[in-house]
């Protein structure tokens, strides 16, 4: 039977080679409640390549990694991209002592595939030992967002509490939606996935984060958090109750600004309409059929934001309670929500100001 893991709350300071080799084993180990190799390898053979890259050539996969250095920790964020799947192992294998590790893919557009081949996907999850839930996410990547609405805000949730022989262990698996601008300036859904496994008792961290499209706001999200995750690893204390979110503000601060600009095109439509109400029919056809179109454009865009920010709310409410341990991260989660549905409300008043518009007479 293999020793019980460390305690760092007792001795917060003290983490030797063997401690830290120990807390790697029960972070990949391979526990039944997770993890089904049958399941996973059924899972994978239904998506195919709907999700997956086909060539090797479009591999990309960016790590980002908080490295443990003895008793020394969080000193050193490394950061390595691989392009194909030998060196993508052979970066596991060279790093395989972490302390926080994100791994990032993306797709160039929507409806283009996910940067991984199926091979080096499926040799991920093995090697990580994920269980095949996490697939359920990817099949909502392979739908584009259709299916994204589907649960209690699409997170999952297992815990083995500590025992005298084991760590406790956490898996959270969730999917946040929110508005990105794309580089032609115009607006997008974009979607973010992570898969986050926390080892109790130990500094484990283990997020998988997959995005759907490649933005340099991406990247500037997971700097920040590489960044905090090193700050939070100074205090061992803590470390026990402590799970790390990668930044969900940033995401959930994107909708106001994009509602924002929203309520400017409706409001410049507004004033466009009440114009035409002085011409005549004949004189002004052109522009009416063009507010007319604009109007039901509009309600194509808001139709399903009202879904989304739900399901968003769902997800950010059980994430405040798994998280609810520690105070701080407890109020941060409430804010959110206040956050959201502040949104929520938004929508429904920009939903309002465009019906209003649409039964407006002498359009």
């Amino acid at each position: 039977m293999d020793p019980p893991p460390p305690d760092y709350s007792e001795h917060p300071q003290q983490l030797t080679d063997i401690d830290l080799k120990l807390w790697f084993n029960f972070a990949q180990g391979d526990n039944l409640l997770f993890n089904n190799a049958e399941a996973v390898s059924r899972r994978m053979g239904m998506i195919g390549e709907r999700l997956f890259c086909g060539t090797r050539t479009a591999m990309q996969v960016e790590f980002w990694d908080v490295k443990l250095r003895g008793s020394v920790l969080g000193r050193k964020v490394v950061t390595e991209t691989t392009h194909d799947h030998g060196s993508m192992m052979e970066y596991l294998k060279e790093n395989s002592v972490i302390g926080i590790r994100t791994i990032s893919m993306h797709a160039n557009s929507p409806g283009a595939p996910i940067s991984i081949t199926a091979e080096a996907m499926n040799a991920l999850l093995t090697y990580l030992r994920v269980g095949p839930q996490f697939l359920d996410l990817l099949f909502s990547f392979a739908g584009h967002g259709k299916s994204v609405e589907a649960g209690m805000g699409s997170l999952v949730y297992k815990s083995v509490p500590n025992g005298p022989n084991v760590a406790g262990i956490i898996e959270v698996q969730y999917i946040l939606r929110y508005p990105s601008l794309s580089p032609d300036g115009t607006w997008v859904i974009s979607q973010t996935a992570v898969y986050h496994r926390h080892v109790l008792r130990t500094p484990g961290n283990l997020p998988l984060t997959l995005y759907l499209s490649l933005l340099p706001s991406h990247q500037n999200r997971q700097l920040t958090f590489a960044s905090s995750a090193k700050r939070q690893f100074l205090d061992l204390a803590s470390l026990s109750t402590r799970l790390t979110i990668p930044n969900p503000s940033s995401y959930i601060g994107e909708w106001r600004w994009f509602l924002l600009d929203l309520e400017k095109e409706i409001e410049a439509l507004d004033a466009a309409a009440l114009t035409l109400l002085s011409h005549s029919q004949s004189e002004s056809l052109p522009a009416r059929t063009h507010i007319q179109l604009t109007i039901h454009a509009l309600h194509r865009r808001l139709a399903p934001l009202t879904p989304i920010l739900r399901s968003t709310l769902e997800t950010v409410k059980n994430l405040g309670v798994i998280a609810g341990k520690m105070q701080k991260m407890g109020d941060e989660f409430r804010a959110y929500e206040v956050q959201i549905e502040g949104y929520l409300g938004a929508v429904e008043g920009l939903r309002e100001r465009v019906e209003r518009l649409g039964k407006m007479k002498g359009l």
